[in-house]
């Protein structure tokens, strides 16, 4: 009987835990999961607005310096301004974007995208 309740108790919980990750990782409102995400498919989003930059005509190093579609919250940081969270002041630079992905130097983020290099 003492098995069988430990089991019931276990099965339970491991419910809860699939839920509750579930939830987090299709509704996209909690934090971590959030940035979690961001760091595994952020590349191609980072990707796409560069070459929407244009950057796989020309080489843009300035746009490391650039504001970027992509907000704070999403690469591990706080919004500048929580309470407008479409504001200029939550969007992230390019270069910190490719930092938070990994790429210590904008030109090694560049090339990832394709993007032209010297």
């Amino acid at each position: 009987m003492a098995e069988q309740t430990l089991w019931l108790i276990a099965a339970i919980l491991i419910v809860i835990v699939v839920v509750v990750a579930v939830l987090a990782l299709f509704g996209g409102q909690f934090g971590p999961f959030k940035q979690w995400l961001f760091k595994i498919f952020g590349q191609q989003e980072l990707c796409s607005q560069l070459n929407t930059k244009g950057c796989t005509n020309s080489y843009r190093p300035q746009l490391e310096n650039e504001k970027s579609g992509i907000l704070y919250d999403r690469i591990g940081e706080r919004l500048r301004d929580p309470n407008n969270v479409d504001s200029d002041a939550n969007k992230a630079m390019f270069g910190e974007v490719c930092e938070y992905l990994g790429f210590t130097i904008f030109d090694d983020c560049l090339k990832a995208c394709n993007c032209q290099t010297p």
